[in-house]
C-alpha cells in the first residue's frame, strides 16, 4: 500500500492500518510532503523515521511515487487531485470533523473510496455517496489501556501518580471568554491534578499550564488519546475531540464558548457529558464534577453504537482493498 503523508497527525490513521498490514505481509510505503505547517513531517524526521523503522514501513518523498497500480491512501483527499493519472485506486480516510465543513465535495471526484466513519455521519452531514465505505476509522484501532498508559507514562509524560483531570484548552482566539484559573482552581479542591493539553499551534502562557503541561509529545500513539484515557474526567471547550472521549469511555464538562455551531453539537446531550452554556462559578464547576464523576461506562455504549465508530476498521479495509484491487 502507498500512504500520501503530509501532516504527522495522519499517523494516527495510517499507522494501524499499516500495522494491520504486516500481519498480512503487505508493504506499506509512507510518501512523504512538506508544508510549512507545525506538524509537518519534515519538521519531525526522527519521530517519523522512529514509527516506520519499528513497523518496518519504507519511507520516501511524495516525488518519487510511481504509477505501480497500489492502493493509495490518503486523508481528505489531500494531494489526490495530483495523482489523478495514477492506476492504484484511491481511499481518502475522513479526518476530525473536516468533511462536515465542506472538504469532501472538493475532492470526491479524485478519489475512488472515502472510508467514512458510520452511515450516521455521512447522513448528519448530507455526504452521502455510492463511494462511501463505511468501515469506522483505524485512529480506534489501537487499544489504550489505562494500567499500560500509567505505567510507562510517569516516566514518558511526568505524570503524577494520583487522580487527573484532562483540560483540552480552548483556543487562543477564545481564551478570553473563560476563567482558566477558576476551572483549575475548583478541579484542585476536589483533589484532582489538572493535566493541560494544548498543540503546538496554539502554546499556552506559563501562568496557565496547569499541574502538567502537554503539546503534541507523542504523534503515536497520540498524546491527547492517552491523556484521556488515564484521566478520570475531560474539560472541554467545543473541540472535536468529544469523540474520542466518547470512544475512551471518559466522562467530559464542555464550556459552550465557540463563535459557530460545533460540528458535533448532538454528542453533548446525553449523561456522560455536561454542555455548560452559562456563566459560571467556582461552586458550579464542583458541583459539575460530582455530577459527571457518577457517569458509567455503560453510558457511552449507546452512542458509540448509532453515530460513532465500528471497531477493527484496518481489518475491514484491508479486506475491501484485496476483494477489489
Amino acid at each position: 500500500m502507498n500512504f500520501i503523508l503530509i501532516e504527522m497527525t495522519f499517523l494516527r490513521y495510517f499507522l494501524p492500518l499499516a500495522i494491520e498490514g504486516n500481519k498480512k505481509s503487505i508493504k506499506s510505503t509512507f510518501f512523504v510532503g512538506k508544508t510549512a505547517k507545525y506538524n509537518s513531517p519534515h519538521k519531525h524526521k526522527k519521530e517519523l523515521e522512529l514509527a516506520c523503522r519499528t513497523h518496518n514501513i519504507e519511507i520516501k518523498d511524495i516525488s518519487e511515487i510511481k504509477d505501480d497500480g497500489l492502493p493509495i491512501i490518503l486523508i481528505e483527499g489531500v494531494y489526490a487531485k495530483n495523482l489523478s493519472g495514477l492506476k492504484g485506486k484511491k481511499y481518502s480516510l475522513t479526518y476530525m470533523s473536516d468533511y462536515s465543513v465542506g472538504n469532501y465535495t472538493k475532492y470526491i471526484n479524485y478519489v475512488d473510496h472515502v472510508v467514512f466513519p458510520s452511515l450516521s455521519l455521512a447522513s448528519k452531514y448530507n455526504t452521502i455517496n455510492e463511494k462511501n465505505l463505511y468501515l469506522g476509522s483505524p485512529k480506534y484501532d489501537v487499544v489504550f489501556k489505562k494500567e499500560e498508559i500509567l505505567n510507562y507514562g510517569l516516566k514518558k509524560y511526568n505524570l503524577p501518580d494520583t487522580k487527573c483531570a484532562l483540560i483540552f484548552a480552548p483556543k487562543l482566539r477564545d481564551l478570553g471568554k473563560i476563567n482558566l484559573n477558576t476551572i483549575y482552581d475548583a478541579v484542585k479542591n476536589k483533589g484532582y491534578q489538572v493535566l493541560v493539553k494544548t498543540r503546538g499551534k496554539d502554546p499556552l502562557a506559563q501562568k496557565l499550564h496547569g499541574d502538567r503541561y502537554f503539546e503534541d509529545a507523542s504523534w503515536f500513539p497520540h498524546t491527547s488519546m492517552e491523556l484521556i484515557k488515564i484521566s478520570d474526567f475531560v474539560i472541554n471547550f467545543d473541540s472535536t475531540s468529544i469523540k474520542e472521549c466518547i470512544m475512551l469511555k471518559t466522562p467530559v464538562i464542555n464550556f459552550n464558548i465557540k463563535p459557530f455551531k460545533q460540528p458535533f453539537d448532538f454528542l453533548y446531550n446525553d449523561e456522560y457529558c455536561v454542555d455548560i452554556k452559562e456563566e459560571i462559578t467556582y461552586n458550579k464547576i464542583e458541583q459539575y464534577i460530582e455530577k459527571i464523576m457518577s457517569v458509567k461506562e455503560t453510558d457511552f455504549d449507546k452512542v458509540i453504537e448509532e453515530h460513532l465508530y465500528d471497531y477493527n476498521s484496518s481489518k475491514k479495509i484491508l479486506e475491501h482493498i484485496s476483494k477489489n484491487d
